[in-house]
């Protein structure tokens, strides 16, 4: 009995111990950030001249000796860069998003982006208010494009800007965001299954490219089926005036027009026939291809200083032609299989002439 009762005051003993070092730590003065091994303190340079830290407010930025023997790291508050003599405007890209884009690339981190967080945000105000101005006049050349916001958090796949952070899961490269802004126009938005126009900018250049990216195996069969059973249709869309003048000005043959379209498409072509069609089909190098797009790049000086909203959409809107075709095979209107249906009748009445 009398052990038990020895045991249960060493008990009580040790709880107001503890309770007592609680309270001794309650009414000690509040650590904003501890590391292991020594005592510090972290402010902004805000807090130091508002007077928080008057101790080290002889020290702006750094390292200070604080209260209690204490260390004080003082960190500069990020800052927008300044616009400059150059104002902010809708219809052209200001010098400082392709400045800012630049510097992204050489330093793909998420430390110097978050410590560059006012001018990322700055950039992309910029580049989401020049889309918009683009979108207004990309539609009075192609009226099935929907007017949709650059971007939207409630609905976010009937948007146009794409997200610059990456997925880096499965992926070889390690950064963590892309180093250029983007945006896509179709008649579903950035998502779907329709050929559409793409920008992007980057610290250099602005690419324009319209026409079909990557379209899965459903996607490719009515494309290839209608290159198979009419060529003659993606030449006269590749000789169309405003395609042969903006995106293939060098070449003067339809033969030249249809090597350049191959050999801009043939990065990720398929290197055997595909599935249903011979080796020595007349339109092979064509069949192969994956992807149907025309493109331009245009020079960061296009895009800065006067309005050029008006002369990236131009340049989309002499896609039109090839977006407008490849959409009838993708995607087809009931309107556009009815005149499918007459075109073939009529190629079935031209043999029957013939013979």
């Amino acid at each position: 009995m009398a052990r038990q009762s020895s045991r249960l005051s060493a008990r009580d003993a040790d709880m107001k111990r503890k309770r007592q070092e609680a309270k001794d730590e309650s009414s000690s003065p509040p650590v904003k950030s501890r590391r292991k091994g020594r005592k510090q303190d972290v402010f902004t340079q805000d807090e130091l001249l508002e007077g928080s830290a008057s101790d080290a407010s002889s020290a702006p930025h750094g390292e200070t000796e604080g209260a209690n023997g204490m260390k004080r790291i003082v960190t500069k508050k990020p800052t927008v860069r300044p616009a400059g003599k150059t104002p902010y405007q809708d219809e052209t890209i200001h010098p400082n998003t392709p400045t800012f884009l630049g510097e992204l690339k050489k330093n793909n981190n998420r430390p110097w982006l978050k410590s560059h967080d006012p001018d990322f945000r700055a950039a992309e105000r910029d580049f989401s208010s020049f889309i918009e101005s683009t979108t207004k006049r990309l539609i009075e050349y192609d009226n099935t494009i929907p007017e949709l916001p650059p971007k939207d958090f409630v609905r976010p796949t009937l948007t146009i800007i794409m997200r610059i952070y990456r997925d880096i899961r499965f992926s070889p490269d390690p950064t963590p965001y892309k180093p250029f802004f983007s945006a896509f126009w179709s008649r579903s938005g950035k998502k779907g299954n329709y050929s559409g126009y793409y920008v992007q900018l980057d610290g250099e250049q602005c690419w324009c490219i319209g026409g079909l990216f990557a379209p899965d195996n459903a996607l490719l069969a009515p494309t290839r089926e209608d290159i198979d059973r009419h060529p003659k249709r993606i030449r006269d869309v590749l000789a169309d005036k405003a395609i042969r003048s903006t995106f293939f000005a060098n070449t003067k043959e339809s033969d030249e027009r249809l090597e350049t379209f191959i050999e801009t498409n043939g990065e990720n072509a398929l290197k055997t026939s595909p599935k249903g069609y011979a080796s020595d089909h007349p339109d092979i190098e064509l069949l192969r291809l994956k992807r149907f797009t025309i493109q331009r790049y245009l020079p960061i000086e296009e895009a800065l200083g006067e309005p050029r909203a008006a002369r990236v959409a131009e340049t989309l809107g002499c896609m039109k032609t090839l977006v407008t075709f490849l959409n009838s095979l993708v995607m087809p209107d009931e309107e556009d299989g009815d005149h499918d249906g007459e075109e073939d009748e009529d190629d079935e009445n031209d043999e029957d002439r013939n013979e």
